[in-house]
């Protein structure tokens, strides 16, 4: 809870302050952003599959225990303790925390009104299309494909502040697999060779676990449920969690919005 005390300014710069130091992780998708594959920039879709074999297995390895890590967190997270509720916009947010891991993990729920397979079709990226429908990152790069279901994504921001607050990036492997009627799109941290920490550039963690998924809304067909789950490292110098916490679930809710209005854009278009 944030003190009634708070002015508007000290509000709206806490919010900055604190919403680019958590750096909230699923609030990228890879939606039709021009991209870079090693030195050349080329469109989303494009593939370019030269890794070696051990190279290629072992990231592939990584994506699968991300997967894993996904679903066992999902399986659990409706009896999460209830983090924030936003009935005005059908969304809920729930959070546990990992002791082992140190950090917090944030659920999402929401309803989106197209079918589960469309919506992370247009989600996922469109070949050719340029849609930045969601600005929190400067930049989303796709380095390298794998196979056709999985990538690794670099994702920087552009510092603020005037420098006060670093740029943060990401380097991840990030992948899909549909398992029953359920699509899951989970992410985690990889190393790799071309893209090492660079000075000025805060080397963020996707903690394994991370991920979104699509499934149909259990009563309406045409519709589907959206689910995040985002782990998250709340240690923050003289900030207290309870303030991160409400922060972090108003970025969430920003998200499931920017996302329904990009969906309603893409229905709209075709």
């Amino acid at each position: 809870m944030i003190l009634a005390g708070a002015s508007a300014t000290g509000f709206l710069v806490q919010d900055l302050l604190v919403t680019t130091m958590l750096f909230v992780r699923d609030l990228a998708f890879m939606s039709g952003r021009e991209v870079r594959v090693g030195r050349e920039y080329q469109p989303n879709g494009v593939t370019a599959y030269d890794l070696r074999q051990p190279e290629t297995t072992e990231f592939v390895r990584e994506g699968e225990r991300a997967l894993e890590a996904l679903r066992s967190r999902l399986d659990s997270a409706d009896v999460w303790p209830l983090e924030a509720e936003y009935p005005r916009d059908g969304i809920v947010l729930r959070s546990q925390f990992q002791p082992r891991l140190g950090v917090y993990f944030i659920y999402t729920e929401a309803v989106l009104n197209y079918n589960f397979e469309w919506a992370f079709r247009k989600s996922w990226g469109v070949p050719g299309k340029n849609l930045e429908w969601y600005k929190d990152f400067s930049r989303n790069e796709i380095v390298q494909w794998i196979s056709e279901k999985c990538r690794i994504v670099h994702e920087t921001t552009e510092p603020m502040l005037g420098g006060w607050i670093a740029a943060r990036d990401f380097v991840s492997v990030t992948c899909h697999e549909k398992i029953g009627e359920k699509i899951y799109w989970p992410f985690c941290n990889v190393t790799w060779p071309g893209l090492p920490p660079k000075d000025g550039i805060v080397r963020s963690v996707a903690h394994i676990g991370s991920g979104y998924a699509f499934s149909p809304h259990k009563t309406d067909k045409t519709k589907s449920v959206f689910q995040s789950i985002n782990g998250m490292d709340f240690q923050v110098p003289f900030v207290p969690t309870s303030i991160l916490k409400t922060f972090a679930a108003a970025r969430h809710r920003q998200f499931v919005l920017a996302l329904r209005r990009h969906l309603d854009e893409m229905a709209a278009s075709s």
